[in-house]
């Protein structure tokens, strides 16, 4: 039934009710995506939602997109209460009510805490680690542990240890 109305949907994927969705056509998924009740997707003016495989998203999410396509990355979960968007609103008085987009990418298998934003402009690397109500904008390398408003990098994943370090202090600066 959903895949009549998106421009991809794949079984075993799962769309919690009551959902607000703008832009079915616009909007892709993965395998497996798993999206539970209360969130609102919108793509509008050509913009794009991809889901990668095996996505989560927990209750009380909204996703927004607009000009360009937003990636999430497969095998990535986004808790509840969480807002994503590439769009960028002008406060300017000469410009009021018109916006600005920016590339967003949330890379694979990473996990988005309870009630974090992820504001226009931002690309988490692979595994990346959100801490709950963070506030993200910026670019993270993959394997990056962040967390506060506004979000710092405060731990990196050592592959060869397979341990989280303290962030040596060259990541230690707010992010663009």
């Amino acid at each position: 039934m959903h895949a009549l109305r998106f421009e991809a949907f794949s079984s075993p994927s799962y769309l919690g009710k009551p959902i607000f969705i703008r832009g079915h056509r616009l909007i892709r998924f993965g395998n497996g995506v798993r999206i539970f009740p209360h969130v609102r997707l919108e793509a509008f003016d050509l913009g794009q939602i991809v889901f990668g495989n095996r996505v989560k998203i927990s209750h009380n999410v909204q996703i927004t997109s607009a000009e360009k396509p937003l990636h999430i990355g497969e095998g990535t979960t986004i808790l509840a209460n969480c807002f994503i968007t590439n769009i960028d609103y002008s406060f300017v008085h000469s410009d009021f009510g018109k916006y600005t987009v920016t590339d967003t990418k949330i890379g694979d298998n990473c996990f988005v805490g309870i009630g974090s934003g992820i504001l226009a402009g931002t690309v988490l690397g692979n595994g990346c680690v959100v801490g709950a109500n963070s506030l993200v904008r910026g670019h993270y390398p993959e394997f990056t542990m962040l967390a506060g408003s506004p979000a710092k990098v405060i731990k990196i994943y050592d592959i060869a240890t397979k341990t989280w370090t303290k962030s040596p202090s060259r990541f230690d600066t707010d992010c663009d």
